[in-house]
């Protein structure tokens, strides 16, 4: 199971692949910065249609 975010972050830390923390109420979680679209509703990346 992986789960997405949207976080705000220092110009310094928003290169693409970039590795961090955040430390949230539930805990300690390894984030990194990928390009948008990440999330993609009608699942066309998946199913080769994008």
């Amino acid at each position: 199971k992986k789960n997405i975010a949207l976080a705000m972050v220092s110009v310094e830390q928003s290169e693409l692949g970039n590795k961090f923390q955040v430390i949230t109420n539930e805990g300690k979680f390894n984030c990194i910065v990928v390009e948008k679209p990440f999330y993609d509703p009608k699942k066309k990346i998946t199913a080769g249609k994008a």
